[in-house]
């Protein structure tokens, strides 16, 4: 019988990692879909967030105070979880001023005695876990349009396509869930998937195309503030139910010369939001997301 220790360690960190990478994936779906939300600088919601509302002290203060005053018991001693993109973590560190991130920690113990595995501290009643598993996603303010470009679709069904040459401002600027307008194209569209080959860069939309099957028109592709979620937790956040534990699963070899053997990774569990008062995340923009 096969143990994880018998395999390739760099295989095995892969489903390790995958392992990981998807429970997180349904914990912090489950956590963002709170209802207590901060959004950065003045926005009052996501549609509304620019790159340059980024976070800031005073954020991470108020979602702290909200906690206390809702009395969520904290998860370490008195501190809250803070589950951070690093992009986000980037402009939190960077902010000046005596009340910032950098000078409060210059003036307390050595930054040695402040970090644990996957933390990057302390601070305003929270300790710090960053991690580029925290959710982001496309659904900002409008920035300013590409350079509009006549293009053939094809299709007519939704999910259509059409190309550009690799060079252009388009493809060369343009990311997934960027929004797509144009004759034929329904208000709202966003771009699911980019590909090169070649000289053409293949653009695929997520709504179907009205007009005529190898229609040409003019496209105009206006990208979109990716919005990052930044969670603070208190004990009572999250519900865990498990009947089985997550676990490498080996599986039997079905090649006759003994080259393959499946490998994964399986639990029976679920995850839910358990007391919403002791949960609050804030939205903003990240000043790097689009470096």
């Amino acid at each position: 019988m096969f143990s994880l220790a018998d395999v390739d360690p760099a295989i095995a960190n892969i489903i390790a990692y995958n392992l990981a990478d998807s429970i997180d994936d349904v914990v912090s779906t489950t956590l963002i879909g709170g209802t207590n939300v901060i959004y950065g600088g003045a926005r009052t919601s996501t549609a509304t967030i620019t790159a340059s509302d980024t976070i800031d002290s005073a954020d991470i203060r108020k979602a702290v105070a909200k906690l206390r005053a809702n009395k969520a018991k904290a998860r370490r001693g008195s501190y809250y979880w803070c589950g951070i993109h690093p992009e986000v973590s980037h402009d939190l560190r960077a902010e000046t001023g005596n009340m910032g991130w950098n000078f409060v920690h210059a003036q307390t113990a050595p930054a040695a005695d402040k970090i644990w595995a996957g933390e990057i501290g302390d601070y305003e009643g929270a300790f710090f876990v960053e991690s580029s598993r925290i959710p982001s996603a496309k659904d900002g303010a409008d920035q300013t349009a590409l350079a509009t470009t006549a293009v053939t679709v094809a299709g007519t069904s939704a999910g259509f396509t059409f190309g550009v040459a690799s060079s252009a401002v388009i493809a060369t600027r343009a990311e997934v869930g960027d929004k797509v307008a144009g004759t034929g194209i329904a208000s709202g569209s966003k771009i699911t998937a980019i590909s090169t080959s070649g000289s053409t860069t293949t653009f695929t939309v997520d709504t179907a195309f009205t007009a005529a099957v190898t229609a040409t028109t003019v496209v105009t592709v206006t990208p979109v503030t990716r919005v990052f979620d930044t969670l603070l937790c208190g004990q009572q956040a999250l519900a865990e139910a498990v009947a089985e534990e997550p676990h490498i699963v080996i599986g039997n070899v079905t090649d006759k010369l003994m080259r393959f053997r499946p490998m994964g990774w399986y639990g029976v569990l679920g995850f839910a939001r358990y007391r919403e008062e002791a949960l609050y995340r804030i939205e903003t923009g990240s000043s790097i997301a689009a470096l």
